[in-house]
């Protein structure tokens, strides 16, 4: 069972999603493997980072640095996903790697679907 929360106007400049959707454990305990998994491999590489730089601090250290930060802070967040010069989001989902991973790698699951144009959420009778 879900609950759809609708929260207004959704401000692009935000980060916060158009909705809150309230699911079952369950499907919270996927979400959060998932994130877990993430998290290890940032994990690592803070680690390894933290033992290089306070000895070594070179232009490629600072770079690696400020790769682990970005996705720290990527990780997990809310994101819309537009059509091309569309001005509704087709669909909103959560970020499973950083944006420089989705660029780099080019492979894997960069964001998990939460919602998308005709599916049963969006098929939902008013409740108003």
């Amino acid at each position: 069972m879900a609950r759809f929360y609708h929260q207004g106007k959704f401000d692009s400049d935000s980060r916060t999603p158009p909705f809150e959707l309230e699911v079952l454990e369950g499907a919270l305990t996927v979400a959060v493997g998932r994130l877990d998994a993430e998290m290890a491999g940032v994990t690592e590489r803070v680690s390894a980072l933290l033992t290089k730089l306070p000895g070594d601090i070179t232009p490629v250290n600072l770079e690696e640095l400020r790769r682990v930060k970005q996705a720290l802070g990527e990780v997990g967040a809310p994101v819309a996903i537009y059509a091309f010069e569309k001005e509704h989001a087709m669909a909103v989902g959560v970020l499973q790697m950083s944006t420089a991973d989705i660029r780099g790698v080019n492979k894997g699951i960069g964001v998990e679907n939460m919602h998308h144009l005709n599916d049963g959420l969006w098929k939902m009778p008013n409740l108003s």
